[in-house]
């Protein structure tokens, strides 16, 4: 009974397989893609109903288009070195949130404003997707978003957010985590001692505090990193994290003008949260 058992289970996953992209997402792509050419179909008899449908499902092929290249991208990933640029600000990239902003408005504004015909409750939620959408423009293009950056020192990482930064030295780095959450990837560190952060300004400690008691109890980690906000892929970001960690010498190549050697490193391996 245990070996018929055995037998049918399925071998796990290799790292890269864990990756995807899975049968619902390309499940969810091709939805998108049929519902697009049904709005075409019926453009003539009715525009409105036609642009609504396009605006909502488009915007959902569009969506799933991305995560599916993207894990393929991943997937693809096989680089023996990685190089990171020390002591240098990255910033957050802009382009992403810019798209998402438009990608929402336009959204909003086909159903609260061309479906003159949809349910009332249905407008208003068009119009509270339009406003989201202005609100993400507005925070992208003000300058609260540019605050946000992510820099590699020889004595660790320090990732600086819109209200508070943190610096985490590398020896406190106990674990790094890959994961995804809503179709986003992240990356996850556990910590050996929480306490040991340095935050500025240090008033906002209390606010790192309540962070961190949100991430472990969501992610079962204590810092959560999103590559894409910094224009990363995930297995290099993890990569690049995990070396840094493992091999003390190669934070040498983080001081300013120093040449980054690079080593060989293998992907760790992807849990997913759904």
């Amino acid at each position: 009974m245990q070996n018929d058992r055995m037998q049918n289970e399925k071998p796990p996953k290799s790292p890269r397989e864990a990756l995807g992209p899975t049968f619902r997402e390309w499940a969810l792509l091709a939805i998108s893609v049929v519902f697009c050419a049904l709005a075409l179909l019926i453009w003539r008899s009715n525009w409105r109903q036609a642009l609504v449908t396009l605006a909502l499902f488009g915007g959902c092929a569009l969506t799933f288009a991305d995560i599916i290249a993207r894990k393929l991208r991943d997937r693809r990933f096989s680089a023996q070195v990685v190089r990171i640029a020390g002591s240098v600000d990255i910033p957050a990239a802009r382009g992403r949130f810019a798209a998402l902003a438009v990608g929402l408005t336009i959204i909003g504004a086909a159903l609260c404003i061309v479906g003159t015909g949809n349910p009332w409750w249905l407008r208003i939620a068009g119009a509270l997707i339009a406003v989201i959408g202005v609100a993400l423009g507005m925070f992208t293009f003000s300058g609260l978003l540019a605050r946000q950056t992510m820099r590699f020192d020889p004595d660790g990482i320090a990732i600086r957010q819109t209200h508070f930064g943190l610096r985490i030295s590398w020896d406190n780095i106990q674990e790094i985590k890959a994961f995804e959450f809503s179709h986003n990837p992240y990356v996850g560190l556990r910590l050996l001692d929480p306490n040991n952060v340095a935050v500025d300004p240090p008033e906002t400690l209390q606010k790192f505090a309540k962070q961190l008691r949100t991430n472990n109890k969501t992610f079962n980690v204590d810092i959560v990193i999103a590559p894409q906000k910094f224009g990363f892929s995930l297995p290099p970001l993890v990569a690049a994290l995990a070396r840094y960690v493992r091999d003390p010498s190669s934070r040498a190549e983080l001081a300013p003008g120093a040449n980054a050697a690079g080593t060989a490193l293998e992907l760790p391996s992807i849990a997913k949260l759904e």
